[in-house]
């Protein structure tokens, strides 16, 4: 696992911050294998871009494209795979991102698909991305039989924690993770998560020190919401 450390906006070279504001930037990084400084900034959708600082000028899509690294092929005998890995950016965003195809070890099926964001805040090896997939096949059944509600409790609430904090690094309310469709899944996993529900509010408010009462007051709001409809103040 790799840490990458934030860059604040204040030390980032003047070059870069002459294009990109300080209420627009979301994350920066540095990326020290190519000489370079990685933003995401917030337009109408998040968005990265790579800074030369030997050329003191941003990347273009094709420059950072003919960097990514080539496909490569690795094992995993523990668990009866082989994965290929691929980097790409993706279109909507310019984000370097990582794909890893998971195949039976004699390649003749796909299992499963999963990856990551290459710049983002936390960089996993890409083993345990793929073995942490490939338990989440099995996550339901395993959530059923074996799990104590303290467990249920803690993990729905870490869950509704990483998306909260992905919808504020894409520059939107943290309250937009609590969605519908989050409900709806939840409820798969759980047909009774909503007794569970004021507990795991309680301490997903205790994360993000916030009054939990007004949490869970939102987080019903929102779930009964139509996406297609404006919600009620």
């Amino acid at each position: 696992m790799t840490w990458r450390t934030e860059i604040p906006y204040d030390q980032l070279p003047q070059p870069l911050t002459a294009s990109v504001t300080e209420s627009s930037l979301l994350w920066a990084c540095a990326y020290p294998e190519a000489g370079t400084v990685v933003v995401w900034v917030r337009t109408d959708h998040r968005r990265e871009l790579e800074f030369s600082l030997t050329e003191a000028r941003f990347l273009t899509h094709a420059e950072r494209e003919r960097a990514l690294p080539p496909k490569r092929e690795f094992a995993l005998p523990d668990q009866r795979c082989c994965v290929v890995q691929d980097a790409c950016l993706l279109p909507s965003s310019e984000i370097r991102y990582e794909r890893y195809a998971v195949y039976d070890l004699q390649r003749a099926h796909l299992i499963t698909e999963c990856g990551q964001k290459f710049f983002g805040p936390v960089y996993q090896d890409p083993d345990v991305i793929v073995v942490n997939e490939l338990q989440r096949a099995t996550f339901t059944e395993r959530y059923r039989r074996e799990w104590s509600p303290s467990e249920r409790v803690s993990h729905w609430a870490l869950w509704l924690h990483r998306n909260r904090r992905w919808a504020g690094e894409d520059g939107r309310d943290e309250d937009t993770a609590f969605t519908p469709a989050a409900w709806r899944y939840m409820q798969e996993v759980d047909p009774d998560v909503e007794q569970l529900l004021p507990d795991i509010i309680d301490e997903l408010a205790q994360l993000w020190t916030y009054d939990p009462a007004r949490m869970l007051a939102e987080f019903r709001r929102r779930r009964a919401c139509d996406p297609t409809r404006r919600c009620p103040a």
